[in-house]
């Protein structure tokens, strides 16, 4: 049975400073967050966390634009630099232009054996390339 909580202390506060560091944007954005205590999993990929737009209907009852998950059970199994990464991860889905919240997808998805095989063969690929040679 999956538990939810609001989330620690030191995980609300490791969110404000990504925020104000990687995306001060999000400054004026009301953002949630809590645990659950078990990541999901589907197809064999675990789900570290996630991030939501609460709906105009929603924050009726719920007081956020925003509201960010982490599963507490692989939290506690990553590294200090993989919680920080994680936690900007789910920020960089938050769309946020002082007013209106949206989700960003990701730049790029695709498999590993197709990288493997053909490299970055999509047209816009270049960002991506200079992304990950730093």
């Amino acid at each position: 049975m999956v538990i939810w909580k609001e989330a620690s202390s030191e995980i609300i506060e490791l969110t404000k400073m990504i925020i104000d560091e990687y995306h001060p944007r999000l400054r004026t954005a009301r953002i949630g967050v809590i645990t659950r205590s078990e990541a999901p999993s589907m197809n064999g990929k675990v789900t570290l966390g996630k991030c939501k737009k609460i709906s105009k209907e929603l924050q009726l009852h719920v007081p956020y634009d925003f509201l960010v998950w982490i599963a507490l059970d692989e939290w506690e199994r990553l590294s200090t630099r993989q919680q920080e990464a994680l936690i900007d991860h789910e920020l960089s889905h938050a769309g946020w232009d002082g007013t209106q919240a949206s989700i960003i997808g990701h730049d790029i998805e695709e498999f590993d054996h197709i990288l493997k095989r053909w490299g970055f063969w999509w047209p816009s690929s270049d960002r991506t390339i200079m992304a990950v040679q730093y």
